[in-house]
């Protein structure tokens, strides 16, 4: 039987709303082991406006040596 996606791929996703600090995003990340959280407009839980990764908190903040719990997701969500 061939291998298909659904082996690999989790159908949980987690979510934070544009306004979570920075600082929680890395938290959640850190918590479920995960490299991104999309991010769900904050009314309509389930329209997701962006997505946020690791890479986007160290290369927006910590490359530049700003205080993550100043931003939000949505300052530096793709």
């Amino acid at each position: 039987m061939a291998t298909q996606l659904k082996d690999f791929a989790t159908s949980a996703v987690a979510v934070v709303e544009p306004e979570t600090p920075a600082v929680v995003v890395a938290q959640l990340m850190r918590k479920h082991h995960i490299g991104a959280l999309v991010v769900v407009d904050a009314l309509e839980k389930t329209r997701p406006v962006g997505i946020v990764t690791d890479r986007d908190l160290v290369l927006e903040l910590m490359a530049e040596g700003l205080d993550p719990a100043v931003f939000t997701a949505g300052d530096i969500m793709s």
